[in-house]
């Protein structure tokens, strides 16, 4: 009984080590039918059961913890109202208003058309003040050929006269036509210097009135009717323009003056008037002493001996008028294509830039608009003011570059008119000559 004890404690303890030293044996190992123990119950926790998948590797990224992300506010941007309406808006033109002052064209001023002859350094186109100083002392009754100065003198002045242009003033001063060139009455006739016709626009009629009112008697005060020209010329009523004297003379001085020194303080004083001179069938000696007059006074120093020589002198003048009113028809006409051109660059310029701005103002307001940054109001208001802006501008721009083309038609029509004008009415006066 006591062996039979022993041997089944041995085994029991040989079981024991066995099971805690090596595998399990398995049913093809062993030849004895030995059971796994059981597992302890409730070892998981109540919520979870089991795997049954056995996994040789473990994902680390299982066993973190996740951690929730905290949300940034947002803030909410405000709607804008009509009351916004000018700030906004000034916004919007700051940002997208376009630079329209270099749209602006300045036009070159056009070329001066030169004058030659006696009208050297004028603009017939300007107001013109011409007066005839006319010799008529007792010299001027001698004859050429069989005609007296004084009557051939006067021919050719009012044939000149009439062809002044329409604008000019005229004026009419006479000298040695009072006393006698006797000693005794030198006095009185070198006093007898007059002004027998006073600027104003050619009346022909009066004219020929005035200069048909004396015959030649006295002596010769060339000075001091120069010093006299200086005070008809101051009072002309008008500003500006291009003064002119018309000096004809067939002797020197005879009252003791001095026509150069008068001639010279006319042509340098305010009025600047220009003294030509037509010595009229004189000697060396009376030629050197007008020569000098007329330079003097910045003019042109010219002889005739007879009614037709005066006359060609002052034909001069006439062509002169002629070359420069076909300079002015031309300078007109490029003037004006000049205008027009920077017009309509103009024009253009404000177009595109007028409706480029409205395209990004009006782009920019429905977007805003679209992103809630205005209401339906205010965006409503917006593209109304920026349909108004363009609208305004390209009307603007249109009245002005329509006015400055009637301003520059205008000032053609006027140019080439005053020319052609008095171009035709001096060449009617030749050929009814």
């Amino acid at each position: 009984m006591m062996r039979i004890i022993t041997r089944s404690v041995l085994l029991i303890t040989v079981l024991l080590l066995s099971s805690q030293c090596g595998p399990t044996p398995t049913a093809t190992q062993t030849d004895t039918n030995i059971t796994d123990p059981p597992l302890a119950d409730n070892i998981l926790p109540d919520n979870q059961t089991p795997s049954t998948e056995r996994s040789d590797s473990i994902d680390p990224s299982a066993t973190e913890v996740p951690i929730t992300e905290i949300p940034q506010e947002t803030p909410t941007p405000q709607t804008a109202t009509i009351d916004d309406l000018d700030e906004i808006y000034a916004e919007l033109l700051a940002r997208f208003g376009e630079d329209y002052e270099i749209c602006q064209i300045e036009v070159s001023q056009q070329a001066v058309c030169e004058v030659h002859g006696m009208l050297t350094g004028s603009d017939p186109k300007e107001a013109l003040a011409i007066q005839i100083i006319l010799d008529s002392s007792g010299s001027m009754a001698g004859e050429i050929n069989g005609q007296p100065k004084i009557t051939s003198a006067k021919a050719a002045l009012v044939e000149f006269i009439k062809e002044v242009p329409e604008a000019a003033q005229v004026a009419f001063r006479v000298y040695g036509h009072t006393g006698s060139n006797e000693e005794i009455d030198r006095a009185e006739s070198c006093e007898g210097t007059e002004l027998l016709y006073p600027f104003q626009n050619l009346d022909v009629d009066a004219f020929e009135t005035a200069i048909d009112a004396f015959e030649p008697t006295g002596w010769t005060p060339i000075a001091r009717s120069l010093e006299a020209a200086q005070i008809d010329f101051n009072n002309i009523d008008r500003v500006g323009g291009a003064n002119f004297i018309y000096l004809v003379s067939d002797g020197i001085e005879t009252c003791d003056g001095d026509p150069v020194t008068a001639a010279r303080t006319l042509h340098e004083s305010d009025i600047q008037a220009v003294i030509n001179v037509i010595g009229f069938d004189v000697d060396t000696e009376t030629a050197a002493q007008l020569q000098a007059v007329a330079e003097a006074g910045g003019g042109d120093y010219i002889e005739a001996r007879t009614q037709g020589e005066i006359r060609e002198a002052f034909d001069e003048t006439s062509r002169a008028l002629r070359d420069y009113y076909d300079c002015v028809d031309s300078q007109e006409r490029e003037q004006y294509d000049k205008i027009y051109d920077a017009l309509s660059a103009t024009y253009d310029c404000i177009d595109e830039k007028a409706r480029r701005e409205y395209d990004h103002m009006q782009n920019a307001i429905r977007q805003n608009y679209a992103d809630g940054l205005y209401d339906a109001e205010l965006h409503g208001a917006l593209i109304d003011q920026a349909s108004n802006e363009l609208n305004t501008r390209i009307d603007r721009a249109t009245d002005e570059f329509g006015t400055g083309v009637d301003q520059a038609v205008d000032e053609l029509d006027e140019g080439i008119d005053q020319a052609v004008d008095e171009l035709d009415e001096e060449l009617d006066e030749q050929n009814n000559e």
